[in-house]
């Protein structure tokens, strides 16, 4: 992903001028999470020129963790060519839920599924001035001191799944004390 950002910035300019829209809101005032279109936009634009994918199609996530909210967000769905896929929603960051093996189980966060996200907001616009808007979601992403913090993202990762930091603090090799086992 950090090199689709590099090769995408060659036509598109820098990352951090890149035109991200928020989902937009409903008449009610709350996030229209079903609503893809900027979503779709966005990665017609600025990722899918720039990555080898087999198919693109919208839907819900399936089987995903018990007890969380994601099921219920209509969202883009990337197929890739070594039959890994990736759910991609827009929230004040375009999150991506990458499953290393599609649809086959467990299905579960820190097993086969892994939360990157890229950030180009307000909210989080440090990472794309740093031209590191791709991140691997972790605990406390605006932290930097506990986002490196190895020891707090082992606790993280026993607790909820979030691995992906962990994972990427050990050049996304498993680490001996790596909590799951596929």
């Amino acid at each position: 992903m950090s090199q689709l950002v590099k090769l995408s910035e060659v036509e598109n300019g820098d990352c951090s001028l890149w035109d991200y829209k928020k989902t937009p809101a409903k008449e009610d005032g709350s996030t229209d999470y079903n609503n893809i279109t900027y979503t779709k936009e966005f990665l017609n634009k600025y990722v899918l020129p720039y990555i080898k994918y087999s198919n693109v199609s919208e839907g819900y996530i399936k089987d995903f963790t018990e007890g969380t909210e994601l099921p219920k967000f209509n969202m883009v769905i990337i197929e890739f060519l070594d039959g890994s896929n990736v759910y991609i929603k827009n929230g004040s960051c375009l999150d991506m839920y990458y499953d290393v093996n599609a649809e086959a189980g467990p299905n579960r966060m820190g097993y086969d599924r892994y939360t990157f996200a890229m950030c180009f907001s307000d909210e989080y616009k440090y990472w794309a001035d740093r031209h590191t808007p791709f991140i691997a979601w972790g605990l406390s992403p605006d932290n930097l001191e506990i986002y490196d913090d190895r020891e707090k993202q082992l606790e993280n990762c026993k607790k909820d799944g979030g691995c992906t930091r962990l994972l990427q603090l050990n050049g996304f090799d498993y680490p001996k004390d790596y909590p799951y086992k596929l």
